[in-house]
């Protein structure tokens, strides 16, 4: 059954990725919305991560809905690959650094953050 909430995440977190990048089109053809999602969900996933590591017990559907399928539909790391090289084909180098670079470091500080301190405010409840 849990195929089943993935799937439903999944359908949800790609609805909220197209909003997204469809909101933050850019004229430049710099990848805002990818980048915005990407950033948004490694946020949401530490937040999510943390709270369900300070519950006893939380159900294994919000694992599987929220983490998995929802995030896992609204991050998009296969639209980061092929973003990434349209820009380097179009010898726009320095979006295509700011991308990947932004997209790595900001993603990896803003998963850990709010892991960090959702985390530690959980603790404190």
């Amino acid at each position: 059954m849990n195929w089943l909430w993935v799937g439903i995440g999944s359908f949800l977190g790609g609805v909220m990725r197209y909003g997204v990048g469809t909101l933050l089109k850019h004229s430049s053809g710099f990848p805002f919305g990818t980048l915005a999602a990407n950033l948004i969900g490694c946020a949401l996933i530490g937040m999510t991560a943390a709270i369900f590591q300070n519950r006893d017990v939380y159900p294994d559907i919000a694992h599987h809905l929220i983490l998995v399928g929802m995030l896992g539909g609204f991050t998009t790391f296969s639209s980061f690959s092929h973003e990434s090289g349209q820009l380097i084909r179009h010898a726009q180098y320095g979006y295509a650094a700011s991308y990947i670079l932004g997209s790595i470091i900001l993603g990896l500080s803003l998963s850990a953050l709010t892991y960090m301190l959702f985390l530690k405010s959980g603790q404190s409840a």
